[in-house]
């Protein structure tokens, strides 16, 4: 991973990964040599320019985390980036808080027919985990 600042001038990197490249070059040229090399032999399919960008708390608590009987889990619901690799595992942690939260909510899981309370006990759910 290369990490640097965006300039107004980087609109047009993320268009093909040969500008990424130059890009990633640019970025690393005061770098010792071998990393200049490790760029350039690099197979441009495994090249992509990634924007991140703060997104303050109170900015997503207004946005939405699921809806009805939908939601989101690991890193769609906790932002990180992808140097972690917790992705799965945020969402493994996540789905045994949901599951406790269902488990709690006393739905009749044997009952194919679910009506108008069981979504609305879902949707509960979600709530409080989300």
């Amino acid at each position: 991973f290369i990490t640097k600042k965006s300039q107004p001038e980087d609109a047009h990197v993320s268009h093909d990964s040969e500008s990424v490249r130059g890009a990633a070059l640019e970025a690393v040229r005061d770098f010792p040599e071998p990393v200049g090399e490790l760029i350039k032999s690099s197979d441009k399919m495994n090249m992509a320019d990634l924007r991140f960008r703060w997104l303050w708390p109170w900015e997503w608590d207004r946005k939405a985390k699921g809806k009805g009987s939908v939601t989101v889990v690991g890193d769609a619901l906790h932002p990180m980036t992808p140097d972690l690799g917790q992705g799965a595992c945020s969402a493994l942690e996540d789905a045994v808080v949901l599951a406790r939260c269902l488990a709690a909510s006393n739905i009749n899981v044997e009952d194919i027919n679910w009506g108008e309370e069981e979504e609305r006990k879902i949707e509960e759910c979600f709530k409080k985990y989300a």
